[in-house]
């Protein structure tokens, strides 16, 4: 089952008592209730899905993954009455993945869903709806955070940031030992799960265009072609900046993409040369929360399929869900109890052919 007939399948009616939480909404909770403003709340703070869409979407289909660490001999050329060559094999190693659970919940009493009804109220379908971007905003947040801070500590996705981090960087970088370990991979042995990262001991050093290309490189040298970049809005500022002198307007050839649920489709598009689109073929995403050293980092990744696996992609084990109950006996109260859940994790098969730029600052012009 692909990504696309699991949503298919699993998405319809869905209900289920619900877990506990303990900051309720009631009738009195400030902001809800005026009879002014409407039922319909804005968010005002800062909060995003952007790793989330960007990054493919698999089925959940295995609790691991097996890799081939050595070759076996590639073979050899034969004189006429030479002996057939010796039998070889190739390694085989495996780590355990499992998925994560990602849960938000949320609880409105009676009373408020009473007033919900006659009054100028924050209903409890913008609630929902809300909660839903929280949610996804949550396991977003997750996908970004630092190397240094483990997924089996909040229990969230495993991060980009740890994929791309490499041995000597987290001993360059003062990280702690084993911060770069994925999937219970110890790298310091497990070397064939050692990716691209370029670095500077910790200094900042000006973004220079040239630090891209030979990382690019470096991963292409490992077989890899790098399919997407992911950094932060002020490093992507610098690399339109860096490219000014350049700039050639007419019909200038620019990707564009479009957004489905496996991720972003990249094609299509004319422009007159501002936005940048593409680095070597690689289309290139901002999202304000990608991690920063002076400027934020680079995310170098190739989520191109490997025998009909993405070597990079969030596995979807049960897509997002919303379980409410209202049943008092159960519930011991008089409310409303919601819960988002959604099971997956972030996979990477061939992580070598991941990178990563750090150690960043805004160059001088």
């Amino acid at each position: 089952m692909n990504y696309n007939e699991m949503l298919n399948s699993f998405y319809g009616p869905y209900v289920a008592e619900n877990m506990k939480k303990d900051d309720p909404i009631i009738s009195t909770t400030s902001g809800y209730y005026n009879t002014v403003n409407g039922a319909t709340a804005y968010w005002n703070a800062t909060f995003g899905t952007e790793g989330f869409s960007i990054l493919k979407k698999d089925t959940y289909k295995h609790d691991g993954i097996r890799f081939y660490t050595a070759t076996g001999s590639k073979g050899s050329g034969l004189d006429e009455t030479d002996a057939i060559a010796d039998t070889d094999k190739p390694t085989v190693a495996t780590a355990t993945v499992g998925f994560k659970t990602f849960n938000t919940a949320f609880e409105v009493y009676e009373n408020a869903l009473i007033k919900a009804q006659n009054n100028d109220w924050v209903d409890l379908n913008d609630i929902m709806a809300t909660e839903g971007e929280l949610h996804m905003s949550g396991i977003n947040d997750t996908l970004f955070v630092d190397a240094d801070t483990l997924a089996s500590v909040g229990k969230g996705f495993e991060s980009i940031d740890r994929v791309t981090i490499s041995e000597a960087a987290v001993a360059a970088l003062s990280y702690s030992a084993g911060d770069n370990d994925l999937y219970g991979l110890d790298v310091t042995s497990a070397t064939y799960f050692d990716p691209i990262c370029s670095h500077n001991s910790g200094t900042d050093r000006e973004y220079d265009p040239v630090l891209l290309l030979n990382t690019i490189a470096d991963i292409r040298a490992n077989r890899g072609i790098t399919q997407k970049i992911i950094t932060g809005t002020d490093t992507y500022a610098q690399m339109q900046a860096s490219s000014l002198t350049q700039m050639r307007y007419g019909n200038n050839a620019e990707m564009s993409f479009t957004m489905t649920p496996e991720g972003p489709s990249v094609k299509n598009g004319i422009d007159g040369g501002m936005a940048i689109a593409t680095v070597n073929g690689a289309a290139v995403f901002q999202s304000p929360d990608v991690e920063s050293d002076g400027i934020s980092r680079m995310y170098l990744l190739d989520d191109s399929e490997q025998k009909g696996k993405p070597q990079l992609s969030i596995d979807i084990a049960t897509p997002t869900v919303l379980h409410t109950g209202n049943n008092p006996v159960y519930l011991d109260s008089f409310k409303e109890k919601s819960s988002y859940v959604t099971r997956g994790e972030l996979v990477v098969s061939s992580r070598f052919r991941q990178g990563s730029i750090r150690d960043l600052k805004t160059y001088t012009v």
